[in-house]
């Protein structure tokens, strides 16, 4: 499974999103704030320029703006809510097991060239790379977890049935809120969806 295919994860992850609440006047200058952790805005767009130019290198057309922000807020959000979830459940993961997973990804695509320009493709920056592959590590884990806490042969459906529902009560326990300035939070389609025009002040 390639670089791109991985953000299927990253979906499966914002689909559990079912809290996310505007930040607090206090939290000016957060992107999201997950319970007291801070994803500042200028952390956001430092990974964006990361992205635009590691796309530059392969002739890659950027993404807007607005939506990659979004994105790059919800990717965020997402690996703290596995991060919490794989706590719960006391699974750890070892930077070797990470390490594993790319050079792994790498091989299968024909060496870090390839790789780099699947990340380029995806709108990650390298410096993503462990938290993507750390996060497919913890996304199998916890599968493997609750296969083996049920105690019976589970189809992949029913697995991924229970990964999802996991991350969704870890998200409930945790106390989430997203910046108005990147939208609100879509619990039918589990993604921060884009603000509404702001015809008093526009920013275009």
């Amino acid at each position: 499974m390639t670089v791109v295919r991985r953000r299927a994860v990253l979906a499966l992850g914002a689909a559990t999103l079912a809290t996310l609440s505007a930040c607090a006047p206090s939290q000016l200058g957060a992107a999201a704030v997950v319970n007291s952790q801070r994803i500042t805005v200028s952390d956001i767009q430092g990974t964006l320029k990361s992205v635009r130019d590691l796309q530059d290198q392969y002739g890659i057309e950027h993404e807007d703006p607005s939506i990659a922000a979004r994105n790059e807020v919800q990717r965020r959000v997402v690996d703290l809510v596995f991060e919490r979830a794989a706590r719960d459940l006391g699974i750890n993961v070892s930077d070797g097991e990470v390490s594993t997973a790319v050079d792994t990804e790498r091989k299968l695509l024909g060496g870090p060239e390839q790789l780099r320009a699947a990340l380029a493709q995806a709108n990650l920056s390298e410096d993503q790379i462990d938290d993507v592959f750390r996060q497919q590590v913890i996304n199998r884990k916890i599968g493997l977890k609750l296969v083996a806490q049920a105690g019976s042969k589970l189809t992949q459906d029913q697995v991924d049935e229970k990964v999802h529902e996991t991350l969704v009560a870890t998200a409930q326990r945790l106390h989430i809120r997203i910046n108005p300035r990147y939208g609100t939070f879509d619990p039918g389609k589990g993604q921060i969806a884009a603000p509404a025009p702001d015809f008093l002040h526009p920013t275009g």
